[in-house]
């Protein structure tokens, strides 16, 4: 199963299937918490009452902390759609750009086609979008909004004789890692309340690493103080419970990247291998690159108020959970070195540029 819930920002043992591959997570000494100094980038924008001040202004936490409940966003999807379509046409509408804007853009349209083609393919009602708070299907998310903006706006000779009113929320899922960050959770809840996703949660507990199971945690890893006692559950497994409670989903976005582990041979559109339960897999954002994520989320207004999980400025590049998550050792301050201090001696994620040093922090 691809990654970014499963995440995109995972990592892939060897001898996996293509599916599980895009799932799969390895194993590091547990990592410190990232600072109190966390923070998302956050201009106003329309969906700015969703969040309460308090979690707009801290999206890190201490280990243990309790994740602040999330008021519903009193704006209907309709005109959050419209909100960021309208952010999303001013980037694709942006003259006199570098090159890393310039094919952003076009990765852009790419993608629209991409999730315009599913749409029209299997229809709104049987799609679903596999969440994490990363980066990767954070951008993912936000394209999908300008695309559903234009699906339900526009006349569609398909939808002639069919009335189809604006949906309310969006179908999605989130396979968790069993020892989640505060911060990611946080933000997730804070994300997914902006942006309207009825997301399903499905918190995964594998045993012991073994290259026959995803995202494990070492065996040196302190439990979870909060793991409740749920049956073990890997990526897979988790999906499977999903569409068991969702048999009309018949297609999942998810957001894995090419230079994700065993997404090398990957295609837009591909369904699901080996025992995975049976979905077609799309992948909008499967040919960009790193420096094409950060220069879209970085976009003067793209993220609006909600931002982005603020681990990203601390020097993380890749989030899994804590027991495979740390700070990307090629982003270290080093002493006398004058760089961009993003929080604790590391620079932000945005500065790294090669696809290659992302998963540093990530074994």
């Amino acid at each position: 199963m691809p990654g970014n819930g499963p995440p995109s920002e995972s990592n892939a043992p060897s001898m996996l299937t293509s599916t599980e591959a895009s799932a799969a997570n390895g194993s590091v000494p547990s990592p410190p918490e990232p600072s109190e100094a966390s923070k998302a980038v956050r201009p106003v924008d329309l969906v700015a009452d969703a969040i309460p001040e308090s979690a707009q202004g801290q999206l890190s936490g201490e280990e243990g902390e309790d994740v602040l409940p999330v008021a519903p966003n009193p704006v209907p999807l309709s005109e959050v759609c419209a909100d960021v379509y309208g952010r999303v046409e001013k980037l694709l509408d942006a003259r006199e750009v570098d090159e890393v804007t310039r094919r952003t853009q076009q990765q852009v349209r790419e993608s629209m086609d991409i999730m315009s083609k599913a749409l029209d393919e299997y229809g709104f009602e049987h799609l679903s979008l596999s969440y994490n708070g990363g980066k990767d299907c954070l951008v993912l998310l936000l394209i999908y909004l300008a695309v559903l903006h234009t699906h339900f706006t526009r006349p569609s000779s398909r939808r002639k004789t069919e009335a189809q009113d604006f949906p309310t929320s969006i179908p999605s899922i989130y396979a968790t890692p069993p020892d989640p960050f505060p911060a990611v959770t946080t933000f997730v809840s804070a994300s997914s309340s902006a942006y309207h996703l009825s997301l399903i949660h499905i918190r995964t507990n594998p045993p012991p690493p073994d290259p026959q199971h995803t995202h494990a945690n070492p065996n040196s890893a302190p439990p979870h103080p909060h793991l409740p006692g749920v049956p073990v559950r890997t990526f897979r497994d988790a999906f499977a419970l999903y569409l068991s409670h969702n048999p009309t989903i018949n297609a999942i976005f998810v957001g894995t990247r090419r230079t994700d582990p065993h997404g090398e041979h990957l295609t837009p559109f591909q369904r699901t291998d080996g025992n995975w339960p049976d979905f077609m897999r799309v992948h909008p954002v499967l040919d960009w690159k790193l420096s094409e994520i950060w220069a879209f989320l970085r976009f003067p207004g793209m993220v609006g108020s909600t931002g982005y999980c603020g681990m990203y400025d601390e020097g993380y590049t890749s989030l899994g959970g804590r027991g495979d998550t740390v700070r990307n050792p090629l982003l270290k301050v080093q002493e006398g070195e004058d760089a961009l201090d993003g929080g604790g001696g590391y620079r932000p994620a945005w500065t790294m540029v090669e696809d290659r040093e992302e998963r540093a922090g990530r074994e």
